[in-house]
């Protein structure tokens, strides 16, 4: 997943960030910007400008971080030599946000460029027929192989172009909480508990839940959809798309949603949970109010923007399940072109600049991360990254199968909610998601659901 949606989420993903609506315009000074695009800005004609066309942006507010913000800028810097500026249109966080642009591409009225997930929820907008096919020279600066799956393309087409860093999961903590309580970071389960009870006993909230942000609440569990998998991530993707394998069928996947409840059965999260935000967590962290988060590595930014001093004190380790740490890894979901869109040419041109390694390193350079482009040098990794690359270079990495499945899951959030407060057990979840497949599949005719 993603940055799946979570929402996989990929990606799946997050705080939000108080950003312009709109980038610089042209002829305004960039902190990206060379000498060399100064003097061609400030040499266009007022003829030029006038042919600058703004385009409409949309994408989910906690998304727009300072690395999407800088190639905004940059675009709209550039506006005299690429013939369009960008105009940010934000909407809401998980399916609330998305419902909204379900409902502009069914009144056929999509913006100009959409910032959403993967290639496979095309089919809530009608299908690829309704999306421009992406392909150019900009594929150069990406590995092959990864454009070729369903997270990029639908019925041959490449439909998104992956924009950002590659996105991961995992648990983020306080190290400094730690040393100064003389714990050692588990490396299973059951340790994992032990340590929380540490905690605890300490007066410390030992794992934050984000109840009142839902999304959150799937972290733990979108992790542990690796371990049924691992190496087999197409077959369990394939499987699930052909109802030859459910949910209920990935006992271990069944078993990280269980271990979500028994968190908060044994007492080891903040008790005001459902109350509680994500936006909350990020001081809550570098303040050491709370030891640890099970989060995305979209947070990162947001923490040292917080406090950058803080912020050396945060680590990262994979989510301690019984046969020992995972994290999530997923390539960036990405940026699309409605058909429908009347500027669609203009559209593609400006998507092809901001996924160029011209455009990436400016990313890269606002927000240090790890790039899924080729050939981008980035600077300045705090320790929670530094972990992460660790974990990813000790092969403690693995991609979901829910990255590459024919249909989307529902509101598992929602299902997690209710498992909290009492209304659902861990299987519940798995029969839901179970059965959001099947009436996705039957909606769409699938003979491999006809008739069950």
């Amino acid at each position: 997943m993603k940055r799946g949606k979570l929402l996989v989420s990929t990606g799946m993903v997050v705080t939000m960030l108080t950003l312009a609506a709109c980038g610089n315009s042209a002829g305004t000074s960039s902190p990206n910007a060379t000498a060399t695009d100064k003097a061609g800005a400030s040499s266009q004609t007022p003829a030029t400008a006038k042919a600058v066309k703004t385009l409409t942006l949309v994408v989910h507010s906690s998304w727009v971080r300072p690395g999407f913000q800088a190639v905004v800028d940059l675009v709209n810097f550039k506006s005299a030599e690429l013939g369009a500026k960008i105009e940010l249109e934000k909407i809401a966080e998980g399916d609330a946000g998305d419902q909204v642009v379900q409902t502009k591409f069914a009144a056929g009225e999509p913006p100009d460029i959409l910032s959403w997930y993967d290639a496979t929820w095309s089919s809530k907008l009608g299908g690829s027929a309704r999306l421009e096919d992406l392909s150019g020279d900009w594929m150069k600066n990406y590995d092959s192989k990864a454009l070729d799956t369903p997270k990029y393309k639908s019925d041959g087409k490449l439909i998104v172009a992956p924009f950002g860093e590659v996105g991961t999961m995992s648990m983020f903590y306080n190290k400094k909480v730690f040393q100064d309580n003389g714990l050692q970071v588990p490396k299973d389960w059951k340790e994992f508990l032990a340590v929380s009870e540490q905690l605890k006993a300490k007066g410390i909230t030992p794992v934050y839940f984000a109840g009142k942000d839902a999304w959150t609440l799937q972290i733990i569990p979108l992790v542990g959809a690796v371990r049924d998998s691992k190496d087999k991530v197409t077959p369990t993707a394939d499987g699930l798309s052909t109802n030859k394998t459910h949910f209920t069928d990935l006992k271990l996947f069944v078993d990280s949603i269980s271990k979500v409840k028994e968190l908060a059965d044994k007492q080891l999260i903040n008790k005001t949970f459902l109350s509680d935000d994500d936006q909350s967590s990020r001081q809550a962290l570098l303040d050491g109010k709370i030891a640890m988060y099970a989060m995305g590595s979209w947070i990162v930014p947001d923490l040292v923007k917080a406090d950058k001093d803080k912020a050396n004190n945060i680590g990262a380790f994979g989510i301690p399940f019984d046969e020992g740490q995972l994290i999530n890894i997923s390539p960036p979901s990405g940026l699309w072109v409605p058909s429908e869109s009347k500027n669609k040419e203009l559209a593609k041109k400006v998507v092809a600049f901001m996924v160029s390694q011209e455009a990436q390193q400016a990313y890269f350079k606002a927000q240090p991360d790890i790039p899924f482009a080729k050939g981008i040098q980035v600077n300045g990794l705090v320790p929670a990254q530094q972990d992460i690359k660790k974990l990813i270079d000790e092969g403690k990495s693995f991609q979901s199968p829910l990255d590459y499945t024919k249909y989307q899951k529902g509101p598992f959030e929602k299902y997690l909610q209710d498992m909290l407060v009492g209304g659902k057990t861990p299987v519940d979840v798995a029969k839901e998601l179970d059965n959001d497949f099947a009436k996705a599949a039957k909606a769409k005719q699938d003979p491999n659901w006809s008739g069950k």
